[in-house]
């Protein structure tokens, strides 16, 4: 189990970011789905993802969080980030997992 603030260290301003798996694992990633359906009470939200090797497990952890708290999930794939804005409307909020200019540990969400 990783401390708390090591966890929490990947909450940014403008979005969630961090190391994985040291400050961003499946188990956060699904509490994250988890929080954001208690937050946003969104019906449905699109899932898009980015080339590396995390991004299907962490994009996967976070559409179950989602689901399991009633939400339908739309899994738009490997996607620019223009793409999972454009197939979304105010009604479906879109979360991209993608790739920043940093090491390929690094992952990024944006809702």
């Amino acid at each position: 189990m990783r401390s708390v603030g090591g966890r929490l260290a990947c909450f940014k301003p403008y979005d969630i970011r961090g190391r994985v798996p040291d400050e961003l694992d499946e188990d956060l990633a699904y509490s994250i789905g988890r929080a954001f359906a208690a937050c946003f009470s969104p019906s449905r939200v699109a899932i898009g993802r980015d080339v590396r090797l995390s991004s299907p497990v962490l994009a996967e952890a976070l559409a179950q969080g989602l689901a399991s708290s009633g939400v339908s999930v739309l899994d738009l794939g490997m996607c620019g980030t223009e793409e999972a804005s454009a197939r979304c409307h105010s009604s479906m909020p879109p979360s991209k997992f993608m790739a920043g200019p940093r090491p390929e540990s690094i992952w990024t969400s944006q809702a």
